[in-house]
């Protein structure tokens, strides 16, 4: 209170608002002393950073699914002002990846709990799950969707898959730029881009659920057992995955078995050629002598006497067998 007896008066908006944050004062009528009041404990510098109302704020807006338009009207209506439609979606996005962060670091507690309830901190655990998906919108024409993936035994959340058939920030940069432009402007953006499906709405469900499969390993969980509702499109696009998969390991497999064998057959093959051509090149007992035979042609004039001499030997027996029979005679 003033000394000299003097009323506070309050004086609202003393500055433009950010938003829902207010710069307000309490100023006494006598002294006419003035002491700055926000609505909220201000985040410095303000001109920047996202202030606690505009956090909440878009908070509401993200999860209740309510888009900037809608949003200025309702706040309009209560008299009420909002940020610029920039900067909300810049602080809506911000809120998003919070929530990404938050959600991950929530499932890593999750997985861990489960781990320890099994007493396999240090191995892959089987579990039972159940999956649904969902839209934006009804009607199967929504851009949007999200496949989500539930613990059976514990009831938590582990795992959840966004796809998007379109990108905000792509819609706005064909609008003002020519093709040529854009062309090169996505070469940077790609990487950054919102739009992570190709493909209809109503399959945006099977498509998630094979994303959340593909990476079960990577949490240490294996997904034993699966539990969904009456629509069997989740679980034969699992199934077919899974088929799809043991083929390829199957025709791995064969490719390896191949390679050996091609690897054998030409191993195989190198050493009978090294066996032939050592063959060839050890020397044999009868070339040898059949060489030394042709250089001094021994054997061919041992051969030719021995010959006519076995040729005198019977015509002597002949005329000695005649010669008795007629002394017999």
């Amino acid at each position: 209170m003033c000394s000299n007896g003097g009323r506070l008066e309050f004086i609202s908006d003393v500055s433009p608002p950010v938003g829902l944050f207010h710069h307000n004062v309490l100023r006494c009528s006598k002294c006419f002393k003035e002491t700055l009041m926000t609505n909220f404990p201000a985040i410095l510098p303000v001109e920047s950073e996202q202030q606690e109302p505009n956090k909440r704020l878009c908070i509401a807006t993200a999860t209740n699914g309510i888009g900037y338009v809608a949003t200025k009207g309702i706040l309009s209506s209560l008299g009420l002002s909002i940020t610029t439609e920039k900067t909300f979606l810049q602080q809506l996005h911000k809120s998003y990846d919070d929530f990404h962060d938050f959600a991950k670091k929530k499932f890593q507690l999750i997985t861990e709990d489960i781990k320890y309830r099994n007493n396999k901190q240090n191995e892959i655990t089987d579990i039972t799950i159940s999956l649904d998906g969902t839209w934006k919108k009804r009607g199967h024409t929504s851009n949007y969707g999200v496949v989500f993936i539930t613990d059976v035994q514990s009831g938590c959340c582990i795992d959840y898959e966004v796809l998007s058939l379109k990108c905000e920030v792509c819609s706005l940069k064909k609008l003002k730029l020519k093709k040529n432009q854009f062309n090169k402007w996505y070469v940077n953006h790609k990487t950054n881009c919102h739009k992570n499906y190709n493909g209809s709405s109503k399959s945006m469900e099977k498509e998630g659920v094979i994303r959340l499969f593909q990476r079960s390993l990577s949490n240490d969980l294996r997904y034993k057992q699966m539990v969904c509702d009456g629509d069997a499109s989740a679980y034969e696009a699992v199934k077919y995955f899974y088929i799809k998969q043991q083929q390829h390991l199957r025709e791995i497999d064969m490719e390896m078995e191949e390679g050996a064998n091609d690897i054998s057959d030409a191993e195989n093959e190198v050493s009978s050629d090294m066996d032939s051509d050592a063959e060839d090149e050890e020397p044999s007992d009868i070339d040898v002598d059949d060489e030394e035979d042709e250089d001094t042609g021994d054997i061919d004039v041992s051969d030719e006497g021995s010959e006519e001499k076995d040729d005198d030997d019977m015509e002597t027996e002949r005329k000695s067998i005649a010669l008795k029979d007629d002394l017999e005679s």
